[in-house]
């Protein structure tokens, strides 16, 4: 009997943690509207004097929510963005061109 009940208090706790984790994951990115004034050689972007490391399958939107490359942004240009905290620092995710 005693077993039941451990097992049923462990599945709960597992349910738990699931739970909890997948809400922890979903809300993992920071958004933000902000000038991207600069796009380094090393990959990294400035905007607004703040520098972000850039995901390797990043998003990049022009205004009319069409996928564009990196090399395509022309700085200064106001953006809306994602970005995660990282133990090497922030990474950007989603850059969106807000249109001027």
């Amino acid at each position: 009997m005693k077993t039941k009940g451990f097992l049923k208090i462990f599945l709960l706790g597992i349910a738990v943690l699931v739970i909890t984790g997948a809400v922890a994951f979903a809300t993992g990115n920071i958004k933000a509207v902000g000038v991207l004034t600069s796009v380094e050689d090393d990959g990294s972007v400035i905007i607004d004097g703040s520098g972000f490391n850039v995901d390797p399958l990043v998003s990049v939107l022009d205004s009319e929510g069409k996928e564009i490359s990196m090399d395509e942004l022309a700085p200064p240009t106001r953006v809306q963005y994602e970005y995660g905290n990282t133990k090497d620092g922030p990474v950007l995710r989603i850059i969106r061109v807000i249109a001027q």
